[in-house]
């Protein structure tokens, strides 16, 4: 699943939060140091000046690394994958925030579903985004590009990432993301943009990607990584109002289907399997319950149905006997249809 976004750059006046109007953004500037010296560019795309105090685009290009990626846990540098310039986070600074624009908000209304919290208290959790800046790319012409590729998880809630595109000129260089057999194609550079914009798409780490060939120009973009967190407010307003399990559209459908007096009348598993990749490889995975914000998509839509219909479920990897044991196995099973 994708969620893609545009907003322009505005440069007099900040967001009026008292006004339904389309929030935009200031231009965005990028900070960064060379051998101890400070540089900063401002950028506007095809109104790109640098001002007498600034440096250029070309500068800033120079100084980033060659990128890397990531295979079997190590970083490998291979142009014929990706060609491409890279600066890790800790090494620039910007003004550009997706929190003040209303990116993350967006991206939580689309990519992750509320969800009812186990127990006997009628409450729901609330989720919440973080987006980590992770670090700075340049995709320049003439062949800069990244051939299609799945990104590596790094941590239990990290569930997908975060491309903004700033304002520059390029051609070529489009995002295409794969997710479930959809495509859907971003960050492609406007013929006429005027006032400049930026240019973001969420996706979750499960999906394919490549950069396509950028033509002409510098492609310069911001990626971040995107975690589950607890919302704001979410310890302090436990009954807080929002859509529930109830609210999905299996929720009728699946209370009137259990609700069969046919339906396992002895007893038995109901299993569903995920729609979407989950990594199995980091220390602790073999107490799945501890992850649930780990979920994505229908597969968390599911686990909040059955939860909210007072069933106990469990969020356990394929191959059960060999990860978690025979003990774990047998509780498991035995109290799979148990209500609380």
């Amino acid at each position: 699943m994708t969620d893609v976004g545009s907003l322009d750059i505005s440069y007099t006046k900040p967001n009026r939060f008292d006004k339904a109007e389309k929030p935009t953004c200031p231009e965005p500037a990028i900070f960064w140091h060379q051998n101890k010296v400070g540089k900063r560019l401002t950028l506007a795309g095809r109104y790109t000046t640098p001002k007498p105090w600034e440096n250029s685009l070309d500068e800033l290009v120079e100084d980033c690394r060659p990128a890397t990626f990531g295979r079997d846990g190590k970083d490998v540098l291979d142009e014929k994958i990706r060609k491409a310039g890279a600066m890790e986070a800790s090494c620039f600074a910007t003004n550009f925030n997706p929190y003040d624009c209303g990116i993350v908000d967006a991206i939580g209304r689309e990519l992750l579903p509320n969800i009812v919290r186990a127990g006997k208290q009628q409450a729901v959790d609330r989720w919440g985004v973080l987006a980590k800046l992770y670090k700075l790319n340049v995709y320049s012409a003439p062949s800069g590009m990244f051939k299609p590729h799945v990104d590596t998880p790094r941590g239990h809630t990290h569930f997908g990432s975060l491309v903004v595109a700033l304002p520059t000129t390029y051609e070529g260089g489009q995002l295409r993301v794969v997710s479930k057999g959809k495509e859907t194609v971003g960050l492609e550079q406007p013929k006429w943009d005027y006032p400049p914009s930026i240019r973001w798409i969420a996706f979750y780490s499960d999906c394919e990607h490549e950069v396509l060939p950028v033509t002409a120009g510098h492609r310069i973009t911001l990626t971040y990584e995107l975690w589950v967190a607890d919302y704001l407010g979410g310890l302090t307003q436990p009954q807080a109002k929002t859509p529930g399990s109830a609210h999905y559209a299996i929720y009728e459908r699946t209370k009137t289907m259990l609700s069969c007096p046919h339906l396992l009348r002895y007893g038995g598993v109901i299993g569903y399997w995920c729609a979407y990749q989950y990594p199995e490889t980091f220390a602790g995975t073999e107490h799945y319950e501890r992850y649930l914000r780990t979920l994505k998509g229908v597969d968390a839509a599911i686990f909040a149905v059955f939860r909210s219909l007072g069933f106990t479920v469990h969020i356990k990897p394929f191959d059960a006997g060999q990860t978690i044991g025979t003990a774990d196995q047998r509780t498991r099973f035995g109290c799979l249809l148990s209500t609380k």
